[in-house]
């Protein structure tokens, strides 16, 4: 039970009482000399110790009051034996309990008795205000000497194992979790799961400070108190102070122990938060490193700088080595029996060393690289975070972090104490390639890269392939290899190439027979295959010729499937060809010897030519070779349907129509007047000599004159159809 102000008040006149030991600021008062007596203040309200009205008999209240220069609140101690001491005022009366030690006892002036209930101990307690620290994981150092730091002795896992001071391994021997309970914290090794405690008799200076295996006793029970400029002092709820002994000793191995308050250095720490992680040993190799919050982000050099002191930043996996760095592992003995091992960190590609700019331990410095690999800021440790996560520390406790925890491009990387944010976690992983092969589609996600030893989840995208489903991937492109889900899991430590199944569209194909029928109105095809065995069409007259598409394509049944929608394939037919012949009709005479059409009449037309004198029969058609004018001399010409040549060919000859013009006028009389006169000259077989001769006697003579003469004048009629 200590002194206490009651109801935690700072108004004049706040009671006193007695209370049960939380050493909070309510219950510390500091006692100042002031030559023959002295004034007891209190921490927390600034109040002095005081008697209420009358002041000098006994019962009399004690109380807080505004200043320290009335008699009231004068005090005189007297030694009582063993410590202890008696508090009586100038007016004689000694601060007494009434005999009671319960919580909100009355404290009051009273005669002196000598009775232990006008006994008084004086605990020599820090002014700090109890100060709160985050659950969390720290290193404990003492401020004396920040090189040294709280430690198991030997490393032992035992119960009763020795705190001491040691240079900062910053391994789990070193690690101690904090943990709040209630209005104390329990302070518990990461590396054996025991407390830190007191060993007997747990209240006097020099008590040892050790590990066991139990957080209830109250020698576990421990408070922070701000030492200010970011130390604190610790302290047991017995009152003594977490130190190194008497001179505040902080060699290698230096006993940790309890002591009462002094104020010095050797009892204020600095707690640096570290991460609970244990070490981890990495294969020496290749890696890349991919920051947590966005893995498509990796440890890069600015501007691909080979200088010393190049800037360490994030950037986009351009999976070059830019991006690449080689770790090695260095084991350096700390004494016979125990070594330690760090690691260099080596740039691929400049072969400079990964550094902390100066001064190397604080937040906000600069990662870099540098041309040596021997200074403490180029050697780091690797520790798990669990699921592949790794945590990058310097030797000197402080960590790869990214700035503003932004994983942006061209974001810096930088240092900072320890706190639970992925953005000072990293995935190392090694150059094992994963690519994929849209296997004659599209669209086949980015490459990427496996970490040796830890299962990579593959791209959740999928390539595109018109007219196929997406169905998986697989390492050989018939898909007789080893099957891959889109987003599966691969945990080989080899390159890999993946190649897209496809499963084929299905479509319907109308058969049109285009005046033909084969029986079968429809079929079904999928994309890439053939289309199978096709139904022959039949058509009266006609060879079938083969089914087509509407751009003229054939298809048959080994043809590959590339129209990738329900289409229509049209029967095409060649005629069954029939020689062609030219038959005369009417008056009309063919003469196949000579080549020659007559048993015209006088002008006759190309039309009648057509439908009166001639009949075309099986695949062929007529040519006329004129004007527009059927006369002598008109060719006329049976063009074979399927060959497009000239089958047959005949000139016409107009009895009389000696010039061609189809009509007999006064020209014709003057033309076969020269003929008879041997003034016009024509080959003896030709169209014209045989107009002439309109006799048919073969000659063209006088007679020939005549008798066209006498056709000019209406006297007679030239037969048109007989001839020699």
């Amino acid at each position: 039970m200590v002194l206490d102000i009651q109801y935690d008040s700072k108004e004049r006149g706040a009671n006193i009482q007695l209370y049960e030991n939380l050493y909070n600021q309510v219950q510390k008062f500091r006692v100042v000399n002031m030559g023959d007596y002295y004034c007891i203040q209190s921490v927390y309200s600034g109040m002095w110790l005081d008697i209420a009205s009358p002041y000098n008999v006994q019962g009399c209240n004690i109380q807080l009051w505004n200043t320290n220069t009335s008699k009231e609140q004068k005090w005189v101690f007297e030694d009582a034996g063993n410590g202890n001491v008696y508090i009586h005022s100038l007016y004689g009366e000694y601060l007494d309990t009434g005999g009671q030690v319960t919580n909100s006892t009355n404290i009051r002036t009273w005669d002196f008795d000598g009775s232990t209930s006008q006994q008084w101990k004086l605990e020599l307690t820090s002014p700090y205000d109890r100060k709160e620290v985050e659950d969390g994981v720290y290193v404990f150092h003492i401020a004396r000497n920040r090189n040294r730091v709280l430690d198991i002795q030997w490393d032992s896992l035992k119960k009763g194992a020795n705190i001491q001071l040691y240079d900062p391994l910053y391994n789990q021997e070193q690690k101690f979790r904090v943990v709040k309970t209630g209005n104390y914290y329990n302070i518990q090794s990461v590396y054996s799961g025991m407390w830190l405690d007191i060993s007997y008799p747990y209240n006097q200076d020099s008590c040892n400070i050790q590990l066991w295996d139990t957080n209830t006793s109250t020698e576990q029970k421990w408070v922070f108190e701000d030492a200010g400029d970011g130390k604190v002092a610790i302290r047991s709820l017995y009152g003594m102070y977490v130190d190194t002994g008497l001179g505040g000793p902080t060699g290698l191995n230096a006993n940790v122990q309890t002591w009462h308050f002094d104020g010095s250095t050797s009892q204020q720490w600095i707690l640096e938060r570290v991460s609970p992680y244990e070490r981890a040993n990495i294969e020496d190799g290749v890696y890349t490193f991919h920051s947590v919050p966005d893995p498509s982000k990796v440890i890069s050099i600015e501007d691909a700088s080979q200088e010393v002191r190049a800037n360490i930043q994030l950037s986009d996996d351009q999976n070059n080595d830019v991006q690449q760095f080689r770790i090695t592992k260095i084991e350096q003995p700390v004494t016979e029996t125990v070594s330690y091992y760090y690691y260099n960190i080596q740039s691929v590609y400049s072969g400079h060393w990964l550094d902390i700019a100066s001064p190397t331990n604080t937040e906000g410095c600069n990662i870099q690289l540098y041309n040596n690999n021997t200074f403490p800021e180029e050697k780091w440790v690797f520790e798990a975070a669990g699921n592949g996560k790794y945590l990058i520390r310097s030797i000197n406790g402080i960590y790869a972090d990214i700035e503003d925890g932004e994983a942006n491009d061209n974001t810096n990387i930088q240092t900072a104490f320890y706190s639970d944010s992925a953005s000072m976690q990293w995935t190392l992983h090694r150059v094992f390639g994963v690519t994929y092969d849209a296997n004659e589609g599209s669209g086949a996600p980015a490459s990427q890269f496996k970490q040796e030893n830890i299962a990579l989840t593959l791209s959740a995208e999928q390539p595109n392939k018109t007219g196929y489903t997406f169905n998986g991937w697989n390492t050989k492109a018939d898909g007789s290899g080893t099957a891959f889900a889109c987003a599966g899991a691969y945990s080989d430590n080899a390159d890999l190439t993946l190649y897209a199944q496809w499963t084929p569209a299905s479509y319907t194909v109308t058969l049109d027979p285009d005046g033909g029928a084969c029986g079968v109105p429809a079929i079904t095809v999928f994309t890439g295959e053939k289309y199978g065995v096709l139904p022959v069409a039949v058509r009266e007259g006609y060879t079938f010729d083969g089914w087509f598409l509407p751009d003229g394509t054939q298809i048959t049944e080994d043809s590959p499937v590339t129209v990738l929608a329900d289409h229509t394939l049209t029967a095409h037919w060649t005629q069954i060809f029939v020689a062609p012949t030219l038959e005369a009709a009417s008056t009309a005479v063919l003469d196949a010897e000579r080549g020659f059409l007559y048993g015209l009449d006088f002008g006759v037309t190309e039309e009648a030519l057509r439908e009166q004198y001639l009949t075309v029969s099986g695949d062929g058609t007529l040519e006329i070779l004129s004007d527009g004018v059927i006369g002598t001399g008109t060719v006329i010409r049976l063009i074979n349907g399927q060959t497009g040549e000239v089958d047959a060919e005949y000139t016409v000859v107009i009895f009389g129509d000696i010039n061609g013009d189809g009509m007999l006028t006064s020209a014709d009389i003057t033309a076969i007047r020269n003929i008879n006169a041997r003034l016009a000259t024509y080959d003896a077989d030709s169209a014209y000599i045989f107009a002439a001769d309109v006799t048919h006697d073969g000659d063209v003579n006088s007679s020939d004159v005549t008798a066209i003469r006498s056709t000019n004048a209406r006297m007679s009629v030239i037969d048109q159809t007989a001839a020699l």
